[in-house]
């Protein structure tokens, strides 16, 4: 990604990925808990507890990256209509992901709890599978029309 120092690109696939897996890994408990589905598998009470830690502060080193995305990034695609389409769906996403989690934490009440973190686990779907694609089509953008080079 030009602009930013050469770990910044590395250290956001991987919080991507470790967020998703780790939300993935509280998903059998999730259901099983909030829904009542019968899970096949799920998290022991201790695990459950350290990944969802992990997830929760890596939702915070991603916090730090969108603001760094913000600066640089996220104004130079709208600037130069560059997949503002997909940006824009992923900012909308992370904004759903932001109050869902917040939600899940606070709401007192079990029913708006449990549309929170379904709807939670449909935003963090959604956003990956977005990420992925929003990925991709910079990076086909960048071989295009930079010879080869790797800008994004």
């Amino acid at each position: 990604m030009r602009g930013y120092p050469g770990w910044f690109y590395p250290l956001l696939l991987l919080t991507v990925v470790v967020l998703f897996a780790t939300g993935g890994l509280l998903t059998p408990p999730m259901l099983d808990l909030r829904l009542e589905w019968e899970m096949p598998w799920r998290l022991g009470a201790d695990q459950r507890i350290a990944v969802a830690a992990l997830h929760a502060a890596l939702s915070f080193l991603m916090f730090a990256l969108l603001g760094a995305l913000w600066s640089v990034h996220m104004r130079a695609g709208w600037r130069h209509r560059r997949h503002w389409r997909s940006g824009l769906g992923m900012v909308a996403l992370l904004l759903c992901l932001m109050a869902s989690a917040i939600g899940i934490y606070y709401f007192g009440d079990e029913t708006a709890a449990t549309a929170s973190a379904v709807s939670h686990l449909a935003a963090g779907a959604l956003t990956f599978l977005l990420f992925g694609y929003h990925a991709v089509i910079g990076y086909r953008h960048a071989v295009r029309h930079h010879h080869g080079r790797h800008h994004i």
